[in-house]
């Protein structure tokens, strides 16, 4: 095999485990979650870290948040920042 085709190979390869590993990992945090939250609402973990669990889509509302970082996990989320629509989600950041 040519050295070009050889190495492509291996970085596909590479590509491929580290998706798979990554799906994984993906798979054991959602469990994980599912245990700490075994039913939809919030729970802080920590001080101050907090872990929101919604199984279905709800409705639109107004709120106004304190600065956050937001890691979703499964699913999305939208958010609306004066006229701009932001969305988050985990399939979109693999």
């Amino acid at each position: 095999m040519p050295k070009r085709r050889q190495r492509g190979y291996y970085e596909l390869m590479n590509r491929r485990e580290t998706k798979r590993e990554a799906q994984s990992n993906r798979g054991e945090l959602l469990e994980r979650m599912k245990r700490l939250i075994p039913v939809d609402g919030a729970i802080e973990a920590l001080d101050g870290i907090f872990l929101a669990r919604l199984s279905r889509p709800i409705e639109s509302t107004s709120a106004l948040y304190q600065p956050a970082f937001c890691f979703v996990a499964q699913g999305g989320k939208q958010v609306l920042l004066g006229e701009a629509v932001r969305r988050a989600a985990a399939a979109r950041h693999r």
